[in-house]
């Protein structure tokens, strides 16, 4: 994995930590604050950015985060 999608990955982590139960966008908003906090942003960032879905089935196949199940807007993150 790259370093640009090792920290989209730790930080998505941080979001759904963060959030508590929380949707796609959410975590998305989140990153975003993230990443301007640590002045993160990067070319690679933003083309990481747009597949950060991606991330959370990285993390999910870790076991560092759940989901309950649904699809598209009715899908609700989690740390288990």
């Amino acid at each position: 994995m790259s370093l640009t999608k090792t920290i989209l990955t730790l930080m998505s982590l941080e979001a759904i930590k963060e959030l508590g139960n929380c949707s796609k966008k959410q975590i998305k908003l989140k990153v975003l604050e993230i990443a301007e906090k640590k002045q993160a942003f990067s070319k690679d960032f933003v083309l990481e950015f747009a597949d950060i879905g991606w991330r959370f089935i990285d993390l999910k196949n870790e076991g560092l985060i759940s989901n309950n199940g649904k699809k598209g807007t009715k899908c609700q993150w989690f740390v288990p």
